[in-house]
C-alpha cells in the first residue's frame, strides 16, 4: 500500500513540475508577443479555469468586457 503511494505522489510531483513548465512557456509567450495585456492574474486565471469566459477575466482582472473579450481573442489567436 505504501508503494502505491509513493507512486502516485511522485506521479503528482511530475505533473506539478510540468504545469510549471507551462506557465513559465505561457507566461514568456505573452510578455514577448503582447506584454501590456500580461499580468500574474491573467496568467492564474487561464490556468485556474483552462476554459474560461469573458467574465471571468473581467472580474479577476477588474477590465471592460471589450478588454476582455481583446485579451482572450488574442490569446487564442496566439495558439493557432
Amino acid at each position: 500500500m505504501l508503494k502505491g503511494i509513493e507512486e502516485i505522489a511522485k506521479e503528482t510531483i511530475q505533473i506539478i513540475k510540468d504545469i510549471e513548465i507551462l506557465m513559465k512557456k505561457t507566461k514568456n509567450k505573452i510578455q514577448e508577443n503582447k506584454p501590456k495585456i500580461y499580468s500574474k492574474d491573467l496568467l492564474e486565471s487561464l490556468f485556474y479555469h483552462p476554459y474560461t469566459k469573458i467574465s471571468f477575466i473581467e472580474g479577476i482582472l477588474s477590465v471592460t468586457r471589450k478588454t476582455a473579450s481583446s485579451y482572450l481573442t488574442y490569446l487564442e489567436m496566439g495558439r493557432k
